[in-house]
């Protein structure tokens, strides 16, 4: 019983010990008007930064993966004079490349833009490259060129069929020979029948070579029948007598020949000619391709007029695109008062 009373009256003084007398609040809390945290402004630059960073990480990553040339600012590093930058034909819209149409009573591709639509911004830019063909070097005339590519699909043909077209612009009598005996393409181009054409000629000298007039002033030579050998045929002793005789008959002639990147055939062709153009096509030829290309015509001592960028795409590349679009405008508003 006294173990008991003990342990209340212990358990009493312990509870008076810990009370307090009245008293008052000295302060009251207020409803916070802002966070502490987080700092909106100080979150956002931080963003703002980081964005940054990744969004040039990202570009840089994407010019070190992507080899295409993708625009006329990398064409300069291979130190050889830029022809031109003929536009793709997503610049008109309305044109399918790879439809045709009939001028007369012939098929031609709508690739042949320089034939019938002369006012085009892409027509303007062949006639631009043949001014920077002709002029490449004044002390020189460039009568017979050849046009080649690093690789396939570049459009070598196609550049080849219009500039021998702007060539008579200035009342010019042009040639055109398909000398891509692997791969012909000008007489698809021009509506023509691809035999009988060189190679019938070459093979059989009871026949002559077959000229079609595929527009004013312009004669084609289509290649004929498909050759076991392309490299022998090129490299043979009539041929080089046939062009030796066309030079005396025509004021320019164009060699549409084999993507010298990967088919060395034209390489006998290159003691014949006065200039060879190179084509690439713009997202799609690698500077690796190109580079090779070059160097294999600067071992053979060929004379490269220049780089041609073909299908041009302004709003796909980071150079030019402003005065790409500023020189449409300017060039529509102009011949809208024709």
């Amino acid at each position: 019983m006294y173990l008991q009373v003990s342990a209340q009256f212990s358990e009493m003084s312990l509870w008076e010990k810990t009370q307090f007398g009245l008293g008052r609040p000295l302060d009251y809390a207020t409803p916070a008007k802002k966070p502490i945290k987080p700092k909106k402004k100080i979150i956002v630059v931080i963003g703002f930064m980081i964005g940054g960073i990744v969004a040039v990480g990202f570009i840089l990553v994407r010019e070190m993966v992507n080899d295409t040339i993708t625009s006329t600012d990398v064409l300069k590093e291979f130190e050889k004079p830029v022809l031109g930058a003929i536009p793709d034909f997503s610049v008109i819209g309305e044109l399918d490349p790879n439809e045709r149409q009939y001028i007369g009573d012939k098929s031609v591709s709508n690739q042949l833009i320089t034939l019938f639509d002369h006012i085009s911004p892409i027509s303007e830019a062949y006639r631009r490259l043949r001014i920077n063909v002709v002029y490449a070097n004044p002390d020189k005339e460039y009568k017979i060129l050849m046009v080649s590519s690093a690789t396939k699909g570049e459009g070598k043909s196609t550049v080849a069929a219009n500039l021998a077209v702007t060539f008579t612009g200035s009342e010019k009598k042009v040639l055109i020979i398909d000398l891509d005996l692997r791969r012909p393409t000008q007489h698809k181009i021009f509506g023509e029948n691809k035999e009988p054409g060189l190679s019938d000629a070459l093979f059989d000298a009871t026949k002559d070579v077959r000229l079609s007039t595929v527009a004013p002033n312009v004669d084609l030579i289509t290649v004929g029948h498909k050759t076991p050998e392309p490299a022998s045929v090129l490299d043979s002793k009539r041929l080089k007598q046939l062009i030796d005789k066309y030079r005396s008959e025509y004021d320019h002639i164009i060699l549409d020949t084999a993507p010298y990147g990967i088919i060395s055939d034209s390489a006998s062709l290159l003691r014949l000619i006065d200039g060879l153009i190179v084509v690439s096509r713009f997202n799609v030829t690698t500077k690796r391709e190109l580079k090779f290309t070059l160097e294999g015509l600067e071992h053979l001592n060929a004379d490269v007029l220049g780089i041609v960028l073909n299908a041009f795409d302004p709003k796909k590349s980071t150079d030019y695109y402003t005065n790409y679009n500023y020189y449409k405008r300017t060039y529509s508003e102009y011949y809208k008062y024709r």
